[in-house]
């Protein structure tokens, strides 16, 4: 029996609400090729690089950018996908502009947390597992972190927005002073020890 249905060789993917550019209601889109679709459904497969920029991307107040999103759709039924970017935590000062502008990598990379997350269609999650570039720097507690492999980040969704939780393990080298000289500290401790450090910016 011969197939019949319709081939699109481009079109308009938006992404759901939750994706939206910053301080606006603009959905985040992108154009996809070579799609199916005929009596089943929807076919084909979706892949693209640099969607949101940190300084775009927002969930519930954290920066956290898409660099990279891929989908796989059979017949109307998504059999995978994926993403992948930077996120921010709230402990720490926000990537800027000027450093976006910049490409300034070792300041972006003391400030975000590489992330790569799995989509779970039924549930509307989205299950992050998150590392270090660089020793992040807590600004609340004028602090650097190491976390450790098994902190992660979850993106649940309600009323159309992301609403992200850090689940952080780690440690953490505290360094006070009463001097404007960083090195003069009144104050250094090392290797304070944290399980199980909750962030979230709204109650559950």
């Amino acid at each position: 029996e011969l197939w019949r249905g319709v081939y699109v060789n481009s079109l308009k993917v938006v992404l759901p609400e939750q994706f939206k550019i910053r301080n606006s209601e603009q959905r985040v889109s992108f154009q996809a090729a070579d799609m199916l679709i005929d009596g089943m459904g929807v076919s084909g497969y979706f892949s693209v690089d640099n969607l949101l920029p940190l300084n775009e991307g927002e969930a519930s107040g954290w920066q956290f950018s898409v660099d990279h999103i891929e989908a796989d759709f059979v017949a109307n039924q998504l059999t995978g996908a994926g993403f992948n970017g930077q996120l921010v935590l709230p402990v720490t000062k926000e990537v800027t502009t000027e450093e976006l502008q910049k490409a300034d990598t070792m300041a972006i990379r003391k400030k975000a947390l590489a992330y790569g997350a799995i989509i779970d269609p039924v549930n509307e999650e989205y299950i992050l597992s998150a590392g270090l570039q660089e020793h992040l720097s807590f600004d609340v507690f004028k602090a650097k972190a190491n976390l450790e492999a098994n902190s992660y980040v979850e993106l649940k969704t309600r009323e159309g927005r992301f609403r992200p939780k850090a689940i952080l393990h780690g440690s953490l080298d505290i360094a006070a002073s009463n001097s404007d000289d960083p090195d003069k500290k009144t104050a250094d401790f090392k290797g304070i020890v944290f399980e199980h450090l909750q962030l979230q910016t709204e109650s559950p």
